[in-house]
């Protein structure tokens, strides 16, 4: 006679650790560190913040709008002073750089600015990336566009002659520009600066917003 045998059903078992715990305990570590940080260094809460940002390399600093950062400031990192004197994220400065004229630009490695959305930099072709600027001259449509282009052009040159940081996307556009974002020395988007002004539009576009 054989005997039936029943199943039998185990609950299951708790994980050892628990995960919501570890999260707590992370974040408690995290908030901890901080305010370690921000009480050692006499540092206000958004300084601590914008210190940790800047960690992951200068576009981060750019986006926290922390620039040539002195050793001991809030935003300086020793793996982003490159020639170790001290200063992190040193904005790059052309006090005499203008308007582009002349070929072989590539050749002659020249820096310039063509208009509000495109520049040279030591002959590489930069386009600004998501814009579009105000057309010159004879690409313009209207008086008024031009006036809006001489003046993107002219913000653009200030910005170079004071400071300015590019961020290559790693994307190219039209003619074979490289897209770029450039910041000033405050860290902001030049490009969302120009559409502010009324120098440039979003890109992709369909109007014109100087002679419509």
């Amino acid at each position: 006679m054989s005997q039936r045998q029943g199943r039998t059903s185990r609950a299951p078992e708790k994980p050892l650790i628990d995960v919501r715990m570890i999260l707590v305990l992370a974040m408690l570590a995290t908030v901890s560190f901080f305010a370690v940080v921000w009480l050692a260094r006499g540092w206000t809460p958004p300084q601590t913040v914008r210190h940790f940002v800047a960690a992951a390399g200068c576009d981060a600093a750019a986006s926290a709008g922390v620039y040539e950062t002195e050793r001991g400031s809030p935003g300086y990192w020793q793996h982003l002073d490159d020639d170790h004197n001290g200063v992190a994220c040193e904005l790059t400065k052309r006090p005499t750089v203008g308007l582009c004229s002349g070929g072989n630009r590539a050749a002659r490695r020249v820096t310039c600015v063509v208009d509000g959305d495109t520049i040279w930099e030591e002959g590489n072709k930069l386009r600004f990336l998501d814009i579009d600027a105000a057309e010159t001259d004879s690409k313009a449509s209207c008086a008024a566009e031009r006036v809006a282009a001489a003046k993107g052009a002219q913000m653009v040159i200030e910005v170079m002659q004071t400071g300015y940081r590019i961020h290559y996307t790693g994307r190219t556009g039209g003619y074979g520009r490289d897209l770029v974002k450039m910041y000033n020395s405050g860290g902001q988007d030049v490009g969302q600066l120009l559409i502010q002004q009324g120098f440039a539009q979003p890109w992709p576009n369909s109007s014109n917003p100087w002679c419509d």
